[in-house]
């Protein structure tokens, strides 16, 4: 064997390969039909799984049977004037979250406040900066952290419903107001 065949020089080669390669044009069309097929079926997926989107049911939407909204009035409670209902959503995980304040008697009397999803009140509560975190009645009550006001909250449909005390009220007396306000809006 000579060097020229078999030897060490790379560009020999390289150069011998591609020669062959233009020898055979019907390697090269069949190589580029190969990458058209894989990229149309790719964009074809692409627009199919686009397609699907739409029509798909989430296990959530199922979980949720009442929209997320607060009402103007309440028994006794009727929503302040100047209290829209304000929504934020977290995006890790997912979770929306309504609230306003209300009044009763002409006072400025509680903030109520509606998250979803949420599955335990209490968890909830201690994620809202809440210590002193007790079991109340059919839900969780505790101390806001950052103004020291108590609250308490309930869960209803997958939904945290939470009242927060405005004036000196207790615990007793907010876990009702969370009751209230969760029987009325998750009817």
């Amino acid at each position: 064997m000579t060097g020229d065949e078999h030897g060490t020089d790379g560009r020999t080669r390289v150069t011998h390969a591609a020669s062959e390669f233009v020898k055979r044009p019907g390697v090269a069309v069949g190589i580029l039909a190969s990458v058209a097929v894989i990229v149309a079926a790719g964009l074809g997926g692409y627009w199919l799984g686009q397609q699907g989107d739409e029509a798909v049911d989430t296990p959530t939407a199922a979980a949720n049977p009442w929209t997320l909204a607060l009402p103007d009035t309440v028994d006794e409670y009727s929503r302040n004037p100047g209290s829209d209902e304000s929504q934020t959503t977290s995006s890790a995980p997912p979770k929306t979250t309504i609230s306003a304040t209300y009044s009763k008697g002409g006072q400025t009397s509680v903030l109520v406040l509606l998250s979803r999803p949420d599955a335990n009140a209490e968890t909830f509560l201690r994620e809202a900066a809440f210590n002193a975190v007790l079991a109340q009645d059919h839900g969780f009550c505790g101390t806001s952290t950052d103004n020291d006001l108590e609250g308490c909250a309930v869960v209803r449909d997958n939904t945290s419903i939470l009242a927060v005390g405005m004036v000196d009220q207790s615990r007793e007396e907010l876990m009702s107001v969370a009751e209230l306000f969760a029987d009325t809006v998750a009817d």
